[in-house]
Formats: structure tokens, C-alpha cells, sequence
């Protein structure tokens, strides 16, 4: 990195102002256990390169970031649960955006909303998806 580059603190973790936005969307739960593990795995990996990545979550998706809903099953024999993954992407500084008309759906609000996750206003996603650099869909 040149003397020129600086890194700034962010989440706890260092962050290059440079780095990919990167916004990784599911719309998928325990409806579809292979695709929410799949991208909340690729999150954390793209977080732990370096890139700034927002889970948005909609429709089933929305689930992941309720804490009501059971966080133990997991896609394969011997892989993490959605709970461990969806707890190491926080950890690691990804944001989780959760869609506001599908958690009102599923009568989500911010008391049982999971650590990390926020309920973003239609504004908040538009941004989000205009500042990435990188969309993966789940």
C-alpha cells in the first residue's frame, strides 16, 4: 500500500476507503438452507478480503436476521449453522440490511431483530445498491 493510501478504522476492523462495496442479496431462510448458507459463507470470505459488504436480506431472507427464529439448522453434514455463519459475518464488520416491507411481513422490528442487523428504509437500500461495486444475488 503506498504512504499515499490510508487505512481508517471501521466495524473494529482496518478499511481501506478504496475497498469493493459489495452487496450480497438473500432472499431465502430456512426455505432454501443451501442458498443462505452460500451467501452468508461468501460474505464473510468477501469481508475478510477486505471488501465493505452489505447482506440485504428480503422476502424468506428477511428470517435470518430475526432472532426468533431458530439459528441451529445448517446445508450439509458437518457445515456451520445459519446462526454461526450469519454471527461470523457480524463479527467480522459485515452490516446486514433487512428490507422493511418484508420484515413487517414477518412482524419483525427492532426488539427482535438479531446483533448487527437494522431495518432499512426504502431510501437506505437505494443507496446501498447504488454504491456497489458488486451485486451477488441468493
Amino acid at each position: 500500500m503506498s504512504p499515499a493510501k490510508k487505512m481508517k478504522k471501521s466495524d473494529g476492523k482496518p478499511k481501506d476507503p478504496d475497498a469493493k462495496q459489495v452487496v450480497v442479496h438473500l432472499s431465502h431462510s430456512t426455505d432454501d438452507l443451501h442458498a443462505a448458507s452460500m451467501a452468508l459463507k461468501l460474505a464473510r470470505v468477501l469481508r475478510s478480503k477486505g471488501a465493505s459488504v452489505h447482506l440485504f436480506v428480503d422476502l424468506e431472507g428477511a428470517r435470518v436476521a430475526d432472532k426468533r427464529v431458530p439459528g441451529s439448522l445448517g446445508w450439509g453434514p458437518g457445515n456451520a449453522t445459519l446462526g454461526q455463519l450469519y454471527d461470523a459475518l457480524v463479527e467480522a464488520g459485515g452490516k446486514v440490511l433487512v428490507c422493511p416491507h418484508c420484515a413487517q411481513a414477518a412482524g419483525l422490528d427492532e426488539a427482535n431483530l438479531r446483533a448487527g442487523a437494522r431495518i432499512g428504509t426504502v431510501d437506505d437500500i437505494g443507496q446501498v445498491l447504488m454504491n456497489a461495486d458488486i451485486i451477488m444475488d441468493y
